[in-house]
C-alpha cells in the first residue's frame, strides 16, 4: 500500500495571509496493490485526511459523503466542549471508502463494494508516514494566526486530538520516537483581510455562480418594477384593458412575490448562519 502526499501548501495570496490558513493542501497518492485510488493529480485538503487516516487505526469508519476520507475541504473545524476532539466539516466532493480492521487486516470498501484487502501492520505504517508528512509540514512552517477565537479553539482541538491519535500510534510503529506538538499563535489578530483561498471548482462554475447571483437581485427588481408599471397602467386605463392584460399582470405579480420571499429566505440563512458561527465563538470564551 502506497499513501503520501505532494505539493503540499498553505493558501494565500501573500506570505502573511497564508499564516491565517491552518489547512493544509496537497495532492495525494494512493495505491493498493497496484490500483490507483488517488492518482496525486487533484489537490485536496490533506492536512483532514491525514486526521480521517489516522482515526482508521483505532475504529471503523462508514462512507460518510459529509466528510470524506480524502476531502476536497475541511476549514471548518468544530471544537468538542473540553476542546480534546474535533469535528470536521467541508464540502460534499472527495475520495471516500469505508475501513474496517478483522483481525490483522484492514479491509477497504468502496461504494461500488469493490474491497481491498491490506495487512494491519502495512496499513498503519503508511498511515504514520502519511500523519508525520504532515506534522513536519504545520512544525517547518510559521505558527498559525487565527482572526477569531472560534477558528483558533477548531484548531486547537485538531492539534490536541491529532496528539492523542499519534501517541497511541506509537503502539504500532518505532518511527514515533516522540510527538512535537505542532506550534500556533495562541494572539487573535482580527484583521480586516480578505484571505483568498484558490476555488476547488474551474473558473467557469465559480463565474456562472456570480452571473446567477447577479441575475438573481436583477429579477427581483425588474419583476418589482414590471408589476408597477404595469399596475400603473391598469389604474388609468382600467375600462379598455383585455382581460389577457390582468392575466399577464396576474403572472408578474406572483414572479415578483417569488424572487422576494426566495430573497427573504436566503437573507434570513445568512443571518442564521453569521449568527451561529459567532454564538458559538462567544461560547468558547
Amino acid at each position: 500500500m502506497d499513501l503520501y502526499a505532494t505539493d503540499l501548501r498553505f493558501m494565500g495570496d501573500n506570505e502573511e495571509d497564508k499564516t491565517y490558513d491552518f489547512c493544509i493542501h496537497g495532492k495525494v497518492v494512493l495505491k493498493i496493490d497496484g490500483v490507483v485510488l488517488s492518482d496525486g493529480n487533484t489537490e485536496w485538503c490533506v492536512s483532514a485526511s491525514a486526521y480521517h487516516f489516522l482515526r482508521t487505526l483505532f475504529q471503523d469508519r462508514l462512507i460518510d459523503a459529509e466528510n470524506q476520507i480524502i476531502p476536497c475541504c475541511g476549514e471548518f473545524l468544530i471544537p468538542s466542549e473540553d476542546q480534546t476532539t474535533v469535528t470536521i466539516i467541508g464540502c460534499p466532493n472527495g475520495i471516500d471508502f469505508s475501513v474496517s480492521r478483522e483481525k490483522e487486516n484492514i479491509i477497504i470498501r468502496m461504494r461500488d463494494n469493490k474491497t481491498f484487502t491490506v495487512r494491519f501492520d502495512e496499513y498503519a505504517s503508511a498511515v504514520i508516514a502519511y500523519a508525520k508528512q504532515i506534522e513536519d509540514f504545520y512544525r517547518q512552517n510559521p505558527p498559525r494566526r487565527f482572526q477569531d477565537k472560534f477558528d483558533k479553539n477548531g484548531f486547537s482541538a485538531f492539534c490536541n486530538e491529532w496528539y492523542t491519535l499519534m501517541n497511541k500510534a506509537r503502539a504500532f510503529s518505532s518511527d514515533i520516537a516522540n510527538v512535537e506538538k505542532i506550534v500556533f499563535d495562541e494572539k487573535i489578530y482580527p484583521k480586516n483581510i480578505k484571505i483568498t483561498k484558490e476555488s476547488k471548482k474551474p473558473i467557469w462554475k465559480d463565474t456562472l455562480l456570480n452571473v446567477l447571483k447577479e441575475l438573481g437581485a436583477g429579477l427581483v427588481v425588474a419583476s418589482v418594477a414590471v408589476v408597477l408599471f404595469l399596475l400603473g397602467i391598469a389604474i388609468f386605463y382600467t375600462d379598455d384593458l383585455p382581460m389577457e392584460f390582468f392575466v399577464f399582470l396576474g403572472f408578474f405579480v406572483v414572479l415578483a412575490i417569488l424572487c422576494i420571499i426566495a430573497a427573504i429566505v436566503y437573507i434570513i440563512q445568512k443571518i442564521k448562519a453569521k449568527h451561529t458561527k459567532k454564538k458559538n465563538s462567544d461560547d468558547k470564551e
